[in-house]
């Protein structure tokens, strides 16, 4: 299949798969999700590290590069209610949460139940479902760890580069401050390819699927930067919104991001599709 019939491929899948309400779907549940997986992260976390407040300053640093004019203050006060409570937990605030935390999942695997429908032989069982779900917020918690070791490592040879007998490591710890900043753009990566690869309802090859994810956190990238222009140069927001304009920006947002996911799932299918032909 030629570029010319992929690219036209392409758009007659995002239409017909219905990618516009999709988007709409995964932005209004990421609403209701973000904060309690940001939430059991913190917890699950805590109990390794000692501060829940560490791993949510460690969460922002991550998604800060893919959320336009999201400032560390905004941040706190959207979960510093959780962090207070942390220590109140009970069984039924965990189920609670976690319900709600997997609400996003099980948006974005209806989507993509839908954009791979005509490959899928058989749907998933609840049961299995809920098990990929919690697997998914223990692998974004598991993400957050490795940024948290990294992080300690830098610290860590940073402190010991001090000493005479270890001087060799200063010209390393100077190009740290270039390479921390890359470390979320690899994780993204591996989020997206981990939700491609387990959530599709068909295997998918690993090289294509890690090519997709590629294009969907760059696309990411690029699109937060336009998005944080428009919002920051042209005051529509504000002025219509006003103190709203926030929630307004993060689910438009939400919705734009969900748009380039199911792309980068539609480009995946088309990859597929070329397979076959």
């Amino acid at each position: 299949m030629n570029f010319k019939k992929k690219v036209k491929l392409f758009f007659i899948n995002f239409i017909k798969d219905d990618c516009l309400n999709n988007s709409a779907s995964i932005a209004y549940f990421s609403v209701l999700s973000a904060l309690p997986i940001v939430f059991l992260i913190s917890n699950i976390l805590g109990f390794i590290t000692g501060s829940d407040t560490k791993v949510i300053k460690k969460v922002y640093t991550i998604i800060s590069h893919y959320t336009p004019n999201l400032t560390y203050e905004t941040w706190l006060k959207l979960t510093g209610l959780f962090v207070k409570t942390s220590y109140s937990l009970n069984i039924l605030s965990i189920i609670i949460l976690f319900f709600s935390g997997t609400m996003i999942f099980n948006a974005i695997d209806k989507s993509l139940m839908s954009i791979f429908k005509d490959f899928s032989k058989k749907r998933r069982g609840s049961i299995k479902n809920i098990f990929i779900y919690a697997c998914s917020i223990l692998f974004l918690a598991f993400l957050v760890f490795v940024y948290l070791l990294f992080d300690m490592a830098i610290v860590f040879f940073k402190n010991i580069s001090q000493k005479e007998s270890y001087l060799f490591l200063k010209p390393l710890i100077k190009y740290s401050k270039y390479v921390l900043p890359i470390v979320p753009f690899f994780l993204q990566i591996l989020l997206v390819f981990y939700i491609f690869y387990f959530f599709a309802p068909i295997r998918v090859h690993a090289k294509k699927t890690f090519l997709a994810s590629i294009y969907v956190v760059t696309m990411w990238f690029l699109a937060v930067r336009a998005f944080s222009w428009y919002v920051n140069y042209i005051p529509t927001y504000n002025l219509i919104y006003g103190s709203m304009s926030i929630f307004i920006i993060f689910i438009t947002w939400s919705f734009y991001s969900s748009l380039i996911f199911l792309s980068g799932a539609e480009i995946l299918k088309v990859m597929i599709v070329d397979d076959k032909d």
